[in-house]
């Protein structure tokens, strides 16, 4: 952190780097309503420790949280036990960590995800985040909440930072040597991933990323480095993977699993259940099961024939005869 703020001889500090070339607009981020708002929804995330890795987590739906799947990988290699803590608030850490149980639900290594479930008992769980699912900004100001460095909660208001600015030729010239490299800035025009400047890097991956009207829009993944001429690395573009295409392979993943075995059928009941009444959700529910006959037949089987799904199984029944005709 300290490396980060320390001015080099011969350019301007890092801060004032960033502010200039891409602006701090997060002017919607200053209201003390928007304080306790955003104190309110970072009751939703959690401190996951997965052996000795760190990192962050949140509740997506129901019992399930998402988090990177860099953080949770031991779980698949050495079976390392996975704990989820919600109250770790202050710089000591809360007595109060839920267990999390050792099979991953969903989980895709390239877009860096995976979708886990408590074993949280009786204990009361947060409000889910699915409830505030949105699409992600072109630009303005974004905010991060998450456990950088395994520190205690903490909360960073930042600007997206636009495809054009990646590559602005003031910033290559403060960099002697570039790890950003020009497949680095096709990564990011991707339309999978939001990139913006922040402080949170080391233990923040899968920390939720909200636009200024507070909905989900991402979750923290990464960052790529530049090298100062000092020889000292330094983050200057962060992202984060797009919920709305980590919620399409959710989805695409528990179709399948659910196909294959019935037990699992609950899941994708409770993601279904959500999704219907969000409206972004809704429309990528419908786009896995238009045109996939096996899909629309396995949520037919969940109808109570006056619920939402039905609702929606039957304009994708409607879409489907139409392209027919």
């Amino acid at each position: 952190m300290k490396a980060r703020r320390k001015e080099t001889t011969g350019s301007p500090p890092v801060s004032e780097l960033l502010r200039t070339e891409f602006g701090k607009n997060t002017d919607s981020f200053t209201l003390v309503s928007t304080v306790r708002t955003l104190t309110e929804l970072s009751e939703s995330v959690c401190f996951i420790k997965a052996g000795s890795v760190e990192g962050t987590g949140f509740l997506l739906f129901g019992n399930y949280i998402l988090t990177c799947a860099h953080v949770v990988e031991k779980i698949l290699t050495e079976s390392q036990p996975v704990s989820a803590d919600f109250k770790y608030e202050k710089p000591v850490k809360s007595l109060e960590p839920l267990a999390v149980k050792p099979q991953i639900v969903a989980y895709d290594r390239k877009l860096d995800y995976a979708l886990l479930e408590l074993d949280q008992g009786s204990a009361p769980l947060p409000p889910a985040l699915i409830t505030r699912l949105g699409v992600p900004p072109a630009s303005g100001g974004v905010c991060i909440i998450g456990h950088p460095s395994g520190s205690a909660k903490k909360i960073d208001p930042c600007s997206v930072i636009e495809f054009e600015e990646h590559q602005d030729k003031k910033c290559q010239k403060q960099c002697r040597v570039q790890v950003i490299t020009r497949n680095s800035f096709e990564e990011l025009r991707d339309g999978k991933r939001l990139s913006y400047n922040t402080c949170f890097y080391d233990g923040a991956s899968g920390s939720p990323v909200l636009n200024d009207k507070f909905q989900l829009v991402a979750m923290h993944t990464g960052g790529y480095w530049y090298q100062l001429w000092t020889g000292k690395t330094q983050n200057v573009i962060e992202y984060g993977t797009h919920v709305t295409v980590i919620l399409k392979n959710v989805l695409q993943e528990l179709f399948r699993v659910a196909s294959e075995n019935p037990e699992r059928l609950a899941v994708l009941k409770m993601l279904v259940e959500d999704a219907c009444r969000i409206p972004v959700a809704r429309e990528i529910l419908k786009q896995s099961v238009t045109n996939d006959l096996q899909r629309y037949e396995l949520l037919k089987g969940m109808t109570d024939r006056s619920s939402l799904l039905d609702e929606l199984l039957n304009e994708c029944e409607e879409e489907n005869r139409m392209e027919l005709d």
